[in-house]
């Protein structure tokens, strides 16, 4: 049996812009655990959403979660708060990449945004989650709703910790320079971790292949994933945006 994660709701309306999750004022902050403490300062009725969170608490919001700028700091200060995973009906594109690529779950539930104008589920709601189903369901009033699961791929991300591990990786490839074998191996692990786990690679399309820009140190540039000494090792075409 998959875990249920257990918390209260802190429930959240259409549109919540990425300045109403992490306000700009705050960019300068570069520490991730700091970041917690500015979480919705500036939505309406939830000013006090970073003294009274709790570890386990959900946040649960409409259409359009995360619209506006790229800042990674809206997905830290709830991250960091705490907060297992966000339940929107739909989020923009760019939060939700880069919750991922942190290992921070976002599960898309249809119905949501309904349910919260139509008071099915409200702040305070006792909720049970089951990531690997997508199944909500709010004790309190005994409504379920039915999210997408998360997939296998975003799992193994959230396993690794994200893409950032890539990086870490690559940085202590580069520190190893008295055995070219243990070096080549610890790039090779690195490559290995970013091909199984990278939900984005910058990809273009060419006559007959795909091109990826870059993939590491060693590769060529644009090189094709189809034919040449400078072959990728796979590429994984999803049915959906990510």
């Amino acid at each position: 049996m998959s875990e249920i994660l257990k918390g209260r709701a802190w429930v959240f309306s259409d549109d919540v812009d990425t300045d109403l999750i992490y306000h700009n004022k705050y960019l300068a902050e570069t520490d991730p655990k700091n970041m917690p403490q500015y979480a919705f300062e500036y939505y309406p009725g939830k000013e006090n959403f970073a003294k009274e969170v709790k570890p386990g608490d959900f946040v649960v919001a409409g259409k359009n979660f995360g619209c506006g700028s790229s800042r990674e700091h809206a997905v830290y200060c709830l991250e960091y708060a705490g907060v297992p995973c966000v339940l929107a009906e739909t989020c923009s594109r760019i939060y939700y990449r880069n919750a991922i690529n942190n290992g921070y779950p976002v599960l898309f539930v249809k119905g949501i945004s309904e349910a919260i104008k139509e008071g099915k589920i409200k702040d305070g709601d006792q909720l049970e989650v089951e990531l690997a189903t997508g199944t909500i369901k709010d004790v309190t009033n005994g409504n379920t709703f039915h999210g997408d699961a998360v997939s296998d791929l975003e799992n193994d991300i959230m396993k690794a910790g994200g893409l950032m591990n890539y990086m870490k990786a690559i940085e202590e490839a580069v520190k190893i320079t008295d055995d070219i074998n243990a070096r080549y191996d610890a790039f090779a692990n690195a490559e290995a971790s970013l091909i199984n786990n990278a939900l984005v690679v910058p990809m273009g399309m060419s006559i007959p292949a795909y091109i990826a820009t870059r993939l590491n140190y060693w590769e060529g540039q644009y090189a094709s994933t189809g034919f040449s000494n400078k072959r990728l090792k796979g590429i994984h075409v999803l049915d959906h945006y990510i």
